[in-house]
């Protein structure tokens, strides 16, 4: 018979996805494990339904466990206990090769601040230099960050996984000492936002018009195109600097520099006509009419971690390759067909 899963376990992972800071719409994950089983959150499920909503599947973390390290091509084959619909998370492997009762896996838009930085290695070296941590350089989620993973705590256990261009993951034997571990972490990294001040502004909702598309659900999105840094920083030729960015905005935020008037935008729209978004220069972001949620949560997500990174400062984007990975990858077009 199936361990039934805490109350504070659920509590946990639904106050960690009700902050944006934290896990922006489908992203992140959580894990509990007893007797060689484990509870993990189910692919494209948002955290802030857990205990509202069957989000989590259970699964034999053992064989997992023993699958990564026999260097299984699929660790996930055959290891669901109870029947279910719902697929487990792409991040189910690194749950269970933690050895921690409890494991957190999240997107801090602090920590994410550092993490897409050249030099966010070193920083991060001096800011927790006392604390149990190891490091993972950015790697596509799933069985290859599982496998690098491995490699990490085979050399020694470790509390914290910092990783690259991702997130963190920290294991702890019980939902308060893992919350309060993550919390200890973020405290460190905690830089404030540039401040911006975001004004209604007719021009926009004129824009939203001409383009046929909306305001975001949040003012604070209008920053990508209002504050000159973060707006640089979309435009890169790259842009793209961590991986739920790309499934969930696609391979670029486009950004728009060019004539306010009727006539060039309609060229505009009219040679890019499957906008899921676009950051207008100085003006402001406006989003496509039919865009999930997960959308406005991208985008603010974006906008917290450019605002907490200064002019000037080298970016670790991920390359075309890295992109193209993600978005031709069937777990993760899986994950973005779901809706909330």
């Amino acid at each position: 018979m199936a361990f039934k899963i805490p109350k504070n376990f659920l509590n946990l992972s639904r106050s960690i996805g009700d902050d944006s800071n934290l896990v922006q719409g489908a992203g992140g994950n959580t894990s509990y494990k007893e007797n060689g089983e484990m509870w993990v959150k189910a692919s494209g499920k948002w955290l802030s339904e857990a205990g509202k909503r069957d989000i989590f599947v259970l699964v034999n973390s053992e064989k997992i466990r023993d699958n990564v390290i026999k260097n299984s091509a699929n660790p996930l084959d055959g290891v669901i206990i109870e029947n279910s619909i719902l697929r487990p998370s792409i991040e189910t492997a690194l749950h269970a090769l933690m050895p921690h009762k409890v494991v957190i896996h999240t997107h801090p838009v602090d920590l994410l601040s550092w993490l897409v930085r050249d030099d966010g290695y070193e920083n991060l070296t001096k800011l927790l230099k006392d604390l149990n941590w190891g490091w993972v350089p950015y790697i596509r989620p799933g069985v290859e960050l599982a496998r690098a993973v491995q490699k990490v705590i085979q050399e020694r256990q470790v509390d914290i996984l910092l990783l690259g261009s991702h997130g963190i993951v920290v294991g702890g034997e019980d939902c308060a000492s893992a919350f309060d571990l993550m919390n200890k972490v973020l405290a460190r990294c905690s830089k404030p936002p540039r401040k911006i001040l975001i004004q209604n502004n007719f021009i926009i909702e004129r824009l939203a018009d001409y383009f046929k598309m909306r305001l975001p659900k949040y003012k604070k999105i209008h920053s990508l195109a209002l504050d000159k840094i973060a707006y640089d920083y979309c435009n890169n030729e790259n842009g793209v600097l961590y991986p739920d960015q790309a499934v969930f905005l696609g391979s670029k935020i486009p950004c728009y520099d060019g004539e306010i008037d009727g006539e060039t935008i309609a060229e505009y729209v009219e040679n890019n006509p499957h906008l899921l978004c676009i950051a207008i220069k100085g003006k402001g972001v406006l989003i496509a009419n039919d865009a999930k949620m997960d959308v406005d949560e991208m985008l603010l997500c974006h906008s917290e971690v450019l605002l907490r990174i200064d002019s000037g400062k080298k970016l670790q984007y991920l390359t075309e390759k890295d992109v193209d990975r993600l978005l031709d990858w069937e777990p993760e077009k899986y994950r973005q067909s779901l809706e909330n």
